[in-house]
């Protein structure tokens, strides 16, 4: 829980800030630092990984048939259907996110 919520502030903060900065004006110099530019791709690729560790999770509930409580039946097949469609979505956003904030984070750098 407390990683998700890291993560997600980590692209929230980064998004603002990038929406903040895009209101300057090109002769103002707000440069924060390259560790500052990082916050965004490297808060994408935390949420990335982290997804990619809670996968093996969900095909055993879908395999195995695994309910989230003693009391509660057994999940349908539509609902490991649409998780695993929103997950594969989730994780090519973040990959994306990721890839591209890390060029943006060094291409100053690369010139």
């Amino acid at each position: 829980g407390a990683k998700e919520v890291l993560g997600g502030a980590g692209l929230l903060f980064g998004g603002l800030r990038g929406i903040l900065a895009s209101g300057l004006e090109e002769g103002d110099d707000d440069d924060d630092g390259f560790l500052m530019n990082l916050i965004l791709p490297a808060s994408a690729l935390a949420l990335f990984v982290l997804t990619v560790l809670v996968t093996p999770a969900n095909i055993y509930m879908f395999t195995h048939g695994a309910v989230m409580g003693d009391d509660m039946p057994p999940l349908d097949t539509s609902f490991h259907a649409v998780r695993f469609a929103v997950q594969v979505a989730l994780l090519s956003l973040l990959l994306a996110l990721a890839k591209d904030s890390f060029f943006f984070a060094w291409g100053d750098e690369l010139d």
